[in-house]
């Protein structure tokens, strides 16, 4: 009922009723929200209750110890040098001034260690680079010192020579002819599980959907109305306020320990292990405080390259990301572009959809713990409608930009909001209330998906409903102009079945 409480209480608002919130001081969150008939009342009740954070007394306390807070023992502070280029061949890595830094313990680049990769189910970025880099800050060295001040000069007197390549930073020009190939083995990646046959190299997960009518064509050919619409999506930072960071170390025992900010230990501990080359039960991942996550924490970088740095020093070792190393070399929100085109008859009944999608994977794929099932929700900007005819092509593609990542839920705000947009597109070309278009079209029982898939307990057309009553949709507001989204003071519309949340023009 979350989403139904959300857009209850914004209708309440933007109907110009008083605030709810501040009914509630005297008479319950449910009772200010909700109409006798919204909720049973002992569902309501539940809203009233307190929830308990289990955590919440050693965070407000200070109590709490995040991966910045570990202190050892002769622990060295690692810095990383990345590359200037977006896409380079790596001639040669000179480390010998580095290493003669006073506090310097170990310099590695990525001729030190091989071809190591790692991947959450794709294996495909390297620790650290070997033969080439693919992105603005992709990693070729590694240091460990005493203090981030030696750390850091040593990484100002690495020497690497480079070979620029071509470049491509646009995911559907990736996928064209004479693009650059920016993993020419991409076959030999191990991949968790049976990879599907990609279309083209830079390719990282494809997805083909046909449902219905097989000559789709026919069907926009005869339609009353065809709309078509290109929505782009930004790439997004999760926006945690704890960057990536670790402490890696081998203990008497000869157990790597590995305090994280991975909220995903035992995944952290086989994408180690795979990359390493050590059985899984030499790991202990300890990820006991996380500061945020937001999708973007089940992904590591440092790692695999400070486990080398403690093994060749034989001192913990400590890697913290500074905020500029963090949206320049983690895994943020993929961007995305969509092509919706749609056929509706004169009473506002979708026909059929045609749907392409390209999604902007960055350098790599290793951030990704589904980049097959990623690529195939490029396709769902129409899935709370009932859509009996579709053609959806999705695309997850390679390009020479930060490699992208989860974030809460991957992509589902952009893509949702362009077929928001695009609903709305057609309401106007069809002088038609916006509502009506959606309740006409929302997915009711016995309904398939656009992909066609079965439907359980489909309730959006219950959703737009309450909406309608409880925003009183139509009406205009006792107190023009008060929380209004157009000129006359009412709302142009609300999707309260979409599941990311409302779009307004």
């Amino acid at each position: 009922m979350t989403r139904e409480i959300a857009w209850l209480l914004m209708g309440e608002m933007m109907a110009g009723r008083p605030n709810p919130i501040d009914e509630c001081k005297s008479s319950g969150v449910a009772a200010a929200i909700f109409s006798p008939t919204a909720l049973p009342a002992d569902t309501a009740a539940a809203l009233d209750v307190p929830e308990l954070r289990v955590d919440g007394d050693t965070k407000v306390t200070g109590r709490a110890r995040y991966v910045a807070d570990v202190r050892l023992p002769g622990m060295l502070w690692a810095r990383f040098l990345g590359s200037p280029h977006p896409h380079a061949r790596v001639v040669s890595v000179d480390t010998s001034a580095a290493k003669a830094v006073p506090g310097v313990h170990v310099v590695i680049a990525g001729h030190d260690i091989g071809p190591q990769l790692f991947g959450r189910v794709l294996c495909d970025w390297p620790v650290l680079a070997y033969d080439r880099v693919r992105f603005v800050g992709d990693r070729v060295a590694a240091v460990a010192a005493e203090t981030p001040e030696a750390a850091e000069e040593a990484i100002n007197r690495i020497e690497v020579v480079y070979e620029e390549l071509p470049a491509v930073f646009d995911a559907e020009e990736a996928l064209g002819e004479g693009a650059p190939v920016l993993h020419p083995d991409y076959q030999s990646y191990f991949f968790r599980g049976k990879r599907r046959p990609v279309p083209h190299p830079n390719s990282q997960g494809h997805a083909s959907y046909q449902k219905g009518e097989p000559d789709i064509g026919r069907l926009f050919a005869n339609a009353h109305l065809v709309v078509e619409d290109v929505y782009t999506g930004a790439r997004q930072h999760q926006g945690f306020i704890e960057p990536h960071g670790c402490v890696v170390w081998i203990d008497e025992s000869g157990l790597v320990q590995v305090v994280s900010t991975n909220k995903s230990p035992f995944s952290l501990r086989e994408q180690m292990a795979k990359a390493i080359g050590l059985p899984a039960d030499r790991f202990v991942v300890d990820s006991q405080t996380i500061g945020g996550d937001f999708g973007g924490k089940g992904t590591s970088i440092e790692e695999f390259a400070c486990y080398h740095l403690a093994r060749i020093s034989g001192r913990p070792v400590r890697a913290i990301m500074s905020y500029a190393e963090e949206l320049t070399a983690a895994n943020p929100q993929h961007g995305a572009k969509y092509y919706l085109r749609t056929a509706v008859t004169r009473e506002g009944r979708i026909v059929a959809h045609d749907g392409r999608a390209y999604m902007n994977a960055g350098a790599y794929g290793g951030g990704r713990p589904n980049p097959e099932n990623t690529a195939g929700g490029g396709g769902g900007s129409l899935d709370v409608y009932n859509v009996p005819n579709a053609r959806i092509e999705s695309y997850m593609v390679y390009t020479n930009l930060v490699p992208s990542g989860n974030m809460r839920a991957p992509g589902a705000f952009h893509r949702g909001h362009a077929g928001e947009a695009h609903m709305d597109h057609i309401a106007r070309e069809l002088d038609m209330d916006p509502l009506e278009l959606r309740l006409r079209n929302a997915l009711r029982p016995g309904d398939t998906t656009i992909h066609g898939e079965p439907v359980h307990e489909p309730r959006a057309v219950e959703v737009l409903e309450a909406l309608r009553r409880e925003a009183r949709w139509g009406e205009t507001p006792s107190q023009p102009n008060r929380a209004a989204t157009s000129g006359v003071g009412r709302p142009r519309w609300c999707s309260a079945c979409c599941p990311m949340g409302p779009s307004r023009r």
